[in-house]
């Protein structure tokens, strides 16, 4: 970092301590992880991290922030022209890898994550809520041209969302054991018969 300006630092350190973290919280866990750790991998100082952070729920928090952005991302820039069959596979595709690049971040996540972040995290709530509608949307577009079953569509994108820690703790229990069957079952519980794929 000695060759940027000053100016540029901080975000850059902001990254790299985020990406540090995730990477450890993915490895071992958040109750494994110390902030201790997550400068160490950042290469910067502990105090550091401080000047960005209170406490390590925060940097969890952010972690979090940081990874729902990246899912927002990753739905997004799946083809909407696409039919909502398609979209609906392609997105499940999506979340099953980022469920597998992130088993362990994600298992826990869903456990005791939500409370790490506090459950009033309205950035955290704002960001799943707009997901899950921007996937209802979806499920309604394929259940009106008829190419998904009739259900509800809501119900359907909590659904997905749900996928990623399925396949997470699927990972964590039966390594061995391809996350693609799970996979599978769901798109098949979506799918009208004798629509297109």
């Amino acid at each position: 970092m000695r060759g940027l300006p000053r100016a540029c630092r901080p975000p850059l350190r902001r990254r790299a301590i985020l990406q540090a973290a995730r990477e450890l919280y993915i490895q071992k866990g958040f109750q494994e992880v110390t902030v201790h750790d997550i400068a160490e991998r950042a290469g910067v100082a502990q105090g550091t991290i401080y000047l960005y952070f209170k406490t390590k729920n925060h940097i969890y928090s952010a972690v979090w922030e940081h990874f729902l952005a990246d899912l927002e991302e990753r739905l997004r820039r799946i083809n909407c022209n696409d039919s909502a069959q398609k979209f609906i596979q392609k997105a499940v595709e999506e979340l099953a890898v980022l469920a597998k690049e992130n088993d362990r971040f994600l298992a826990e996540a869903f456990g005791i994550g939500f409370r790490l972040c506090g459950v009033n995290n309205k950035v955290l709530r704002n960001r799943l809520f707009e997901i899950a509608k921007f996937l209802e949307q979806q499920m309604k577009r394929g259940i009106k041209d008829q190419s998904l079953y009739p259900c509800d569509a809501w119900f359907g994108a909590l659904l997905l969302l749900s996928l990623m820690h399925i396949v997470a703790l699927n990972r964590m229990l039966l390594p061995n054991q391809l996350s693609h069957v799970y996979v599978s079952g769901i798109m098949s519980h979506f799918f009208a018969k004798g629509g297109s794929s």
